[in-house]
């Protein structure tokens, strides 16, 4: 029984092997130096317990990935195809046709669902086709999964800053929910939770926080709420407390990963912002997944890389920073919010002006947080003189504030293109408003043209440090201020026209 017991074993070392190197030529050699056997006794063992040899397998593993890279990003065929090891579009469509019976055009354009199966035990992975029988016999040693030592879940979309991708609960959300082969967008996530349509600043210091998405509300869980139930999910959300135990995380996480559904979490690796968990190992003390700050060196110091690409970290329990994980269920229903709520809600983000932070120290907001911005770049709130380290931080204070107005805005833009498009009733103050919302997005251009580009390097600092940049600035952000202010004015009078 041992005997066995090490094939299947051997088996599931070969398809994690393999899934971590699809995107590069795979030497059967190494693998199975890797795994102990000669390449004959290999190819021998895994034919017999899955039913394919090793070239075919890995052949449709890459077209599984092709399939899900076609529907879930915007990726050329030809990046696709390069990417997963064909030496040309055409050779990746013919493999692709002939295994889906589509060319990946016509997959993409169809918008098929790629399903997730598991590939061994405690091995997921992106599918399409009948590919269950693959390592179907390995379910006969299968003990209970809470047992497992490991477990990953493949596939799942990289998230990480891009310039139009740069709040990460909008981009691990659509990520996970891509896994379940539903297709939601950046965009939407963005408007319907309301961070589209915030800036946060702190007048009583300079603030790294102000960013941080749960500040949009005064309730800090409810951003995370809204995006959820926008999109039709199931959650929910598991707060680390004094009281919570290590092992209770572990338990979760376990369960989720073990029935091929990734997490969310906040913390992990870098401050409290939301990443993916899409594996463990050693029984939960390692994890595994994306985090945008995972290839950041101020904050990776303890994570190192798998294979895949997925961060590991094991030392998550221990940063201070991993406040919460939260679940969500495969299976999607309707959204809880409609157009109306979200456009009311919108304006309510718009337009308050006090919060208080998890620190009870007051946050603006609306109108008010402008004033603030504007104001601390002034003298003699800024110093003409500061040490480097402390420029540095302010700098990464005012780049996070253009951050919000510049990114969110783009996105409330087109949401009110779109919707003028579809609403003939408000069309024309619908399209007044992304027109405001369009020229705030481009006077953070401009600003970020007066501080020598977006970045937060010394040329940016020192750029910042002096009085003529600031005043530059400032006066980009009391034009902002004052675009945003007639938007919201406008959005009033839609709302109340839509309620007539």
């Amino acid at each position: 029984m041992k005997e066995r017991v090490d094939r299947f074993q051997t088996i599931q070392a070969v398809v994690v092997y393999i899934e971590n190197r699809l995107n590069q030529d795979i030497c059967y050699e190494d693998l199975a130096q890797a795994t102990g056997f000669s390449l004959p006794r290999l190819r021998e063992i895994f034919k017999a317990h899955t039913g394919l040899s090793l070239g075919r397998y890995i052949k449709e593993r890459r077209l599984s990935h092709g399939a899900f890279f076609l529907v879930s990003t915007q990726e050329t065929i030809l990046d696709i195809s390069l990417n997963l090891g064909y030496s040309s579009p055409d050779s990746f469509t013919r493999a692709f046709r002939q295994h889906t019976g589509l060319n990946p055009m016509e997959f993409r354009n169809q918008k098929r669902t790629v399903g997730r199966r598991k590939l061994a035990t405690g091995v997921h992975g992106p599918f399409v086709q009948n590919q269950q029988k693959v390592l179907a016999s390995l379910e006969e040693t299968k003990t209970n999964s809470s047992s497992q030592n490991s477990a990953y879940i493949f596939g799942v979309p990289r998230v990480g800053f891009a310039w139009n991708e740069i709040t990460p609960f909008p981009a691990c959300l659509r990520s996970v929910l891509h896994v379940h082969g539903y297709q939601k967008q950046y965009g939407h996530i963005m408007v319907s939770t309301g961070a589209a349509f915030r800036l946060r600043w702190n007048p009583g210091k300079w603030d790294g926080g102000n960013v941080d998405i749960t500040r949009t509300y005064d309730n800090p869980l409810k951003v995370f709420e809204r995006g959820f139930q926008a999109c039709g999910c199931s959650y929910k959300i598991h707060q680390r407390t004094l009281q919570t135990q290590k092992e209770e995380f572990q338990t979760i996480i376990k369960k989720e990963i073990d029935a091929g559904r990734p997490l969310l979490a906040m913390g992990i690796i870098g401050p409290p912002e939301v990443c993916i968990i899409a594996g463990y190992r050693q029984n939960g003390e390692v994890l595994l997944g994306w985090n945008y700050f995972q290839d950041e060196p101020t904050f990776s110091e303890n994570a190192s890389r798998d294979a895949s690409g997925y961060f590991i970290s094991e030392k998550w329990w221990d940063n201070p920073c991993t406040l919460a994980i939260m679940t969500i269920d495969e299976k999607l229903r309707a959204s809880k919010i409609n157009e109306a709520e979200m456009l009311s809600n919108a304006y309510s983000v718009l337009t308050q002006e006090k919060f208080q932070s998890k620190n009870l120290q007051p946050i603006c907001g609306g109108q008010a947080a402008f004033e603030a911005w504007a104001r601390d770049l002034s003298h003699p709130h800024f110093p003409p003189q500061l040490p480097l380290p402390e420029l540095m931080g302010r700098l990464m204070c005012h780049n996070d504030a253009m951050a919000m107005v510049g990114e969110g805005r783009a996105y409330a833009a087109l949401f009110f293109e779109n919707y003028a498009h579809t609403h003939t009733k408000v069309s024309s103050l619908a399209q007044k408003i992304a027109q405001l919302f369009h020229e705030e997005q481009n006077l953070i251009q401009t600003m970020a043209e007066f501080l020598g580009g977006f970045g937060g390097g010394e040329l940016q600092a020192q750029s910042l440090q002096k009085s003529s940049t600031r005043n530059a600035i400032i006066e980009c952000i009391q034009e902002a201020q004052e675009k945003e202010k007639l938007a919201s004015q406008f959005l009033l009078q839609l709302i109340e026209v839509i309620s007539e």
